[in-house]
């Protein structure tokens, strides 16, 4: 039986400083525990830059546009991960899960190998706030997927995608909203505070 171990869900706006969070969450948790960061988007990423072949192309199209990837997609890629890679046993943090079936069915997969249930947490930062980020993004880091109409999909897609998303976390009496829109490291400070409250970490 695998003990109950943490999995954490970051959530947010594109450009809400996910990565910079679970960077400061990594380095805080592994002197307890074994951490694994599962990143949908570094994952897909990885996968165009590897291989040539009709997913790949057809997935450099959907990213290139700012669509979302499909499910399925983004499930495998996390399933590899999971099982094939063996990072079940381990304090698992997840970035990219959107919809409510992704969230669902990641649940049901923790869920039968007898693990604690996801918790997601909510960077709340606003949607100015974000766009100007992911424009200043594109500049210095020259991401090919942060053209302005590419940003535009994702400002859509996280009202009728991930809002209800985070609807289903709220109700199920799992999210934990962070304000974003502060210094990162106190935004750290306000997830370790709830983290602890919770006793997840």
């Amino acid at each position: 039986m695998q003990k109950k171990q943490t999995s954490l869900i970051i959530l947010g706006r594109s450009g809400c400083g996910k990565g910079t969070q679970i960077k400061f969450l990594k380095k805080h948790l592994n002197p307890k525990h074994k951490v694994a960061v599962i990143s949908g988007g570094q994952l897909l990423r990885n996968l165009i830059k590897k291989e040539n072949s009709s997913t790949t192309n057809q997935l450099r199209k959907t990213m290139g546009l700012g669509n979302l990837v499909p499910s399925w997609l983004i499930m495998f890629m996390y399933l590899h991960k999971i099982i094939a890679c063996g990072h079940i046993d381990k304090f698992l943090i997840f970035d990219g899960v959107r919809k409510i079936a992704e969230a669902k069915l990641l649940t049901e997969i923790l869920e039968w190998h007898e693990r604690a249930l996801p918790v997601c947490i909510h960077l709340d930062v606003p949607e100015k706030e974000v766009v100007k980020r992911l424009q200043h993004r594109k500049h210095v880091h020259k991401r090919h997927d942060d053209h302005d109409e590419a940003i535009k999909r994702r400002m859509k897609f996280f009202k009728t995608e991930v809002m209800p998303t985070l609807k289903y976390f709220e109700k199920e009496n799992r999210l934990i909203t962070i304000n974003g829109h502060d210094k990162p490291e106190i935004i750290f400070e306000n997830i370790k505070a709830e983290l602890k409250i919770r006793k997840l970490i």
